[in-house]
């Protein structure tokens, strides 16, 4: 008998598969017969509605209906009875405890039910699909902004176009995504985030959410950036000198370059102090060193500048990991 259609094709082109448990049980009661084998799989199907979760009308729903169908037939009365009376040992949890209950193993529950629903919804209108447009499209225009606000403080452009970029393209390839419901257009860092082994159908949305941290860090960078201009900017006072009781003026003076990240990054800057100890730390790979809270985003922004080297920062109390 052909009843398989073949039952292993349909249930891989849909996504469709049964628990572990109860694929195990068809084997163990096929017992290496592939009629049986496959008589069996069409009585599961009608039993566990295994067109539910598809859109109706689509091929795959109809190529899955006609096998569920056969398998509801007087014909396979007796495969469903057999799937019927066949339990299994789950644990529960009832009465403030963990037990093990005996449950039907072929059995359609109101948590399949929701499930099925949940997923034809998904599948008819791309809820997920759509959803991650959605935070893509936020994240890549937040990135943008964030990446235009450091290019206006004149030391951040080098960061800031390839953020503005970068944030243009998932902005773009997110509204794709709300406007088709498909996810067919991928962006630069999802298929680099696919070639570390991330699966294609999370890439974008792991992306998108990379994109709302880096644009967040990207912000509290060009405010340190300005801060960091103004506190080491040419200052002038009148001060009493603490010899003569005369009038002097006093004169603090450094060099705004030291520290920058953009101005290091451009040649023209060079680490300060802080920055000099820590690196000097670091002088080989997988070297670490231990410091205060002082050194901040922009030191480490800095160090990256300098050597060309990406850094991780971790902070426990009032400490800072640096590796």
């Amino acid at each position: 008998m052909n009843t398989g259609a073949n039952v292993a094709n349909i249930i891989d082109q849909n996504n469709r598969q049964l628990h572990k448990s109860q694929l195990e049980r068809i084997d163990e009661l096929a017992g290496g017969d592939k009629e049986k084998k496959d008589r069996l799989f069409a009585a599961a199907c009608a039993l566990m509605k295994c067109s539910a979760e598809l859109v109706p009308g689509s091929e795959t729903y109809n190529d899955m209906l006609a096998f569920e169908t056969l398998g509801a037939s007087d014909e396979f009365a007796a495969e469903r009875a057999l799937l019927t009376m066949q339990t299994a040992y789950v644990s529960v949890y009832a009465g403030g405890m963990n037990q093990q209950a005996e449950l039907p193993l072929f059995d359609y529950s109101s948590r399949d039910y929701v499930s099925d629903l949940t997923l034809r919804l998904d599948n008819t209108y791309a809820v997920t699909n759509r959803a991650t447009g959605l935070v893509m499209t936020v994240g890549g225009e937040v990135q943008a902004i964030a990446g235009t606000g450091l290019c206006t403080t004149g030391v951040g452009c080098l960061y800031g176009v390839g953020l503005t970029a970068s944030g243009l393209d998932t902005a773009y390839t997110g509204s794709n995504a709300i406007i088709t419901g498909s996810l067919s257009t991928h962006t630069a860092g999802a298929r680099l985030l696919e070639s570390f082994g991330v699966p294609k159908e999370y890439s974008e949305l792991v992306y998108g959410m990379v994109q709302l941290g880096g644009a967040a860090r990207a912000s509290r960078t060009a405010s340190g950036l300005f801060d960091d201009r103004l506190s080491s900017s040419r200052i002038t006072g009148i001060g009493e000198s603490a010899t003569n009781g005369t009038v002097a003026e006093l004169t603090i003076s450094a060099n705004p370059a030291t520290g920058n990240p953009a101005a290091i990054a451009r040649g023209f800057g060079s680490l300060n102090t802080r920055q000099s100890i820590v690196l000097e730390q670091l002088n080989k790979y997988g070297s670490q060193t231990v410091t205060s809270k002082a050194f901040g985003n922009q030191d480490l922004a800095a160090l990256s500048a300098a050597t060309g080297d990406e850094f991780a920062m971790f902070t426990t109390g009032g400490r800072r990991l640096i590796i």
